[in-house]
């Protein structure tokens, strides 16, 4: 189950008034399963004279910017998360190899599978929102000019990568993550079922990328 928590802004965003009547997707109470599945903190704001919503994932800190979505449509909403999930983990996966292309084409539909029922639910966790405020932030910043076309699928990419590439703490004493990294993992495990070696495996990737990538820029630096 897909179950994503919404602020009041997106609670909002997802209503629609018809006939004098309002109608809305998002649910006081959680059904059986909803806190077992995979839980997102939505959320909606004005970005560049539009509504934009941000979607966070409660264990890793992934987030996604969605926009274009007119108000009280959560279908479209749905397809076009799922159409940026599809690809940012097919562009991670391209990055670390952890699986082969068909492997990689499995996991999809095992995720997709396993999430086939969406709920949307009133509230959400304070400390993801902090999270999701400073995502918030950075696309404000990031869509401060043109706002990139719907079909504009590079831009969007290049958005999320730079959502999630940086290091995230959930707590004082944890160890901070890059949220890209975390869910990509997170992926692996439940969706293509990898083992702790072959998890380790692709940390040690991970890492290794990482290094190189840093090592490259302070060598442009220092030119």
């Amino acid at each position: 189950m897909l179950t994503l928590h919404c602020t009041q802004a997106a609670a909002r965003a997802l209503s629609q008034t018809r006939q004098g009547r309002t109608h809305s997707p998002v649910r006081d109470e959680a059904p059986v399963g909803a806190l077992q599945g995979w839980r997102w903190q939505l959320h909606a704001a004005t970005a560049s004279r539009r509504t934009v919503f941000i979607l966070m994932e409660q264990h890793s800190r992934f987030a996604v910017a969605l926009w274009g979505i007119r108000k009280g449509d959560y279908a479209a909403l749905l397809q076009q998360f799922w159409q940026r999930i599809a690809n940012h983990l097919l562009w991670l996966n391209d990055d670390v190899g952890g699986l082969t292309e068909s492997e990689a084409d499995a996991a999809l539909a095992e995720c997709a599978s396993q999430h086939r029922q969406t709920v949307f639910l009133h509230g959400g966790d304070r400390s993801v929102q902090q999270h999701l405020n400073q995502a918030l932030a950075e696309v404000r910043l990031a869509l401060s000019g043109e706002t990139p076309p719907l079909e504009d699928l590079l831009a969007a990419a290049q958005l999320d990568d730079y959502l999630n590439r940086g290091f995230r703490q959930v707590g004082r004493q944890a160890a901070a993550f890059v949220p890209a990294d975390a869910f990509y993992l997170h992926w692996l495990r439940h969706a293509a079922r990898l083992d702790d070696a072959a998890l380790e495996a692709v940390q040690h990737r991970q890492q290794a990328l990482r290094q190189a990538h840093y090592a490259a820029l302070w060598g442009e630096l220092e030119a």
